[in-house]
């Protein structure tokens, strides 16, 4: 809650008190949370599977009173052990997530932002692509495009489709590997024919076109997910 939202509701109560006070409360709170926040940072580098992702949120600035600045939160998130870690940076370029992933080691699964690619070519680190970013791609191209663009949502559907079946019935991480080399495998075949074969009568600049070329330059990394049952389809659980 917004401080002077606090210093309102503590008026109401009859008690007045300086902005710097409950400031105050805040920082020594925030000096009690530090062992937690290494804890939290340690297990999290350690998870050897990771979602990350980038944030903006406007910022108060200290030096002129009533303006804000662009932070970004960075969200690194270890859904095998539920466990969430955020990093308040200051910019979204590459150097604001290095110190934390240099040294990860496991599946790092992002989107395509150029500021992971460097992570994800180390040889150390197997990358992940999101289903849901490939297709988001192929719905912004529905207005220009509606022909291809329902084709390819209505196959990625079907993926999704699998992955509620695994959740519904509540299937071990094997078992849901299996039901998607059994299920998903061949429609991903599917969906990797159709792209090479439409990829030629699209022009390159075009919303369908960049969709196709987004998910066949990622695509090793969207099939990840179908050989070990603990990778997710997508990166939403970080968003």
């Amino acid at each position: 809650m917004p401080i002077d939202r606090q210093l309102k509701r503590f008026s109401m109560l009859g008690v007045d008190l300086p902005p710097s006070t409950v400031e105050s409360w805040q920082k020594l709170t925030a000096e009690l949370l530090k062992p937690l926040h290494a804890a939290m940072r340690s297990e999290v580098r350690q998870a050897g599977y990771l979602q990350v992702d980038e944030t903006s949120i406007a910022v108060q600035d200290r030096d002129k009173q009533g303006t804000t600045h662009k932070g970004f939160l960075w969200g690194y998130h270890a859904p095998l052990q539920k466990a969430v870690y955020f990093d308040y940076q200051k910019g979204r370029g590459q150097i604001h997530c290095r110190e934390l992933l240099e040294d990860y080691t496991g599946y790092l699964q992002t989107d395509d932002y150029a500021a992971y690619h460097k992570h994800k070519e180390r040889a150390d680190v197997i990358g992940v692509a999101c289903w849901a970013q490939a297709r988001r791609n192929f719905e912004k191209a529905l207005e220009h495009d509606r022909a291809r663009a329902s084709v390819a949502m209505q196959l990625i559907q079907q993926l999704y489709d699998v992955e509620r079946e695994a959740r519904d019935s509540n299937l071990t991480y094997e078992d849901r590997k299996e039901l998607r080399l059994q299920k998903a495998l061949p429609l991903l075949n599917t969906i990797s024919k159709w792209m090479v074969r439409e990829l030629p009568d699209v022009p390159p600049r075009s919303p369908m076109g960049k969709a196709l070329r987004y998910a066949i330059r990622l695509w090793d990394q969207l099939i990840v997910y179908l050989y070990n049952g603990r990778i997710e389809i997508d990166n939403n659980l970080c968003l």
